[in-house]
C-alpha cells in the first residue's frame, strides 16, 4: 500500500513473500520428490509506505516492512526493518542516518496530518508546508 503524496523514484523492488527455508538442508527444487513437501516459507505480509514519503531509485524493499511518514529512503537502499517517520535511512541494509525535524516538529506533523486536508487547503499552505513553516498553516 501507498499513501498520499510519496516520491517514488524508478527501478524499486518489492521482495513480497520470498523469504526462503534458510533452515532446510535442500534449497533446491524439490522435482525428485514425488509428493510436494508443505512450504515452511515465514510469510511476513505486505509492504506499507505511509504518506509524504520519498523512496530514492533502485531502493530495495523487503516483505512486511512499513516506512511511515514522512520518511526518506537514499538510493540503492535495502529496507529489511521499518523506517520511522520523518527519518532518513540508507545503506545496505538501511539504517537511520538523521532525523529530518526535531522531535517536537515531528510531533507537530504526526499530529497534523496535513496529508488528509481537502487540496484547496493544501494549495493554500502549500508553501508554509514546503519550507516547514507550521506556525504558519491556516
Amino acid at each position: 500500500q501507498i499513501g498520499k503524496y510519496c516520491a517514488l523514484a524508478e527501478k524499486i523492488t518489492f521482495l513480497v513473500n520470498l523469504n526462503h527455508d534458510y533452515k532446510s538442508v535442500f534449497q533446491g527444487s524439490p522435482s525428485l520428490l514425488q509428493e510436494a513437501r508443505p512450504s515452511r516459507l515465514k510469510r511476513k505480509g505486505s509492504v506499507l509506505i505511509q504518506n509524504d514519503v520519498w523512496v530514492g531509485h533502485g531502493v530495495t524493499i523487503i516483505s512486511g516492512i512499513t516506512i511511515h511518514n514522512g520518511a526518506i529512503i537514499g538510493a540503492e537502499s535495502v529496507v529489511t526493518k521499518d523506517v520511522p517517520p520523518y527519518t532518513v535511512a540508507g545503506g545496505i541494509p538501511a539504517k537511520p542516518i538523521k532525523k529530518r525535524y526535531p522531535e517536537e516538529t515531528i510531533a507537530a506533523l504526526s499530529e497534523l496530518k496535513w496529508w488528509d486536508w481537502p487540496e484547496n487547503r493544501i494549495a493554500q499552505n502549500l508553501h508554509a508546508i514546503q519550507a516547514g513553516q507550521l506556525n504558519e498553516l491556516k
